[in-house]
């Protein structure tokens, strides 16, 4: 079996004691107008032979917070507020009518845009220190691969 591409295998068979080339194609159904007047979008990955419609259920926004926190650099410490991002983003599903399967990528809240800011520190010998921490201004919803090792929070 040979693929011409993502869509036609042509392969041999025997009929009637005489090898034969034949040729398959794979005919898509899915109906691309439905996805797009339900806010999908059309995807043609590469090696597959029907498009995916992908209609997103991501929270397309997700918020900064604050959180109270240790810090320690050297011999100094404190406890201080920072901003960080907050709240889940949902996953979103690309679903492909064509074949039984479906494309699940994890949504997850991270800083859009930073900043950096000061913090005071107290030392063991009494003095402070000036610390400078990065933190977010504004979060955005990201969607990778469902692998704990990737998640950013």
């Amino acid at each position: 079996m040979r693929n011409i591409d993502a869509c036609t295998h042509v392969y041999c068979t025997s009929i009637d004691g005489y090898v034969v080339m034949q040729e398959s194609v794979k005919h898509c159904t899915g109906d691309l107008q439905a996805c797009l007047k339900a806010g999908g979008v059309i995807l043609l990955p590469e090696d597959v032979c029907c498009r995916l419609c992908a209609i997103s259920s991501t929270i397309k926004t997700c918020s900064t917070g604050v959180k109270n926190v240790k810090l320690t650099e050297g011999s100094c410490s404190g406890q201080v507020n920072v901003t960080v991002c907050e709240d889940k983003c949902s996953p979103n599903t690309q679903n492909n009518p064509d074949m039984d399967r479906k494309i699940v990528e994890c949504g997850y809240c991270v800083p859009k845009n930073t900043k950096f800011t000061n913090v005071t520190l107290s030392c063991d010998d009494g003095s402070t220190t000036i610390y400078t921490i990065i933190e977010p201004v504004s979060c955005q919803c990201k969607l990778s691969d469902c692998r704990e090792s990737e998640r950013i929070n």
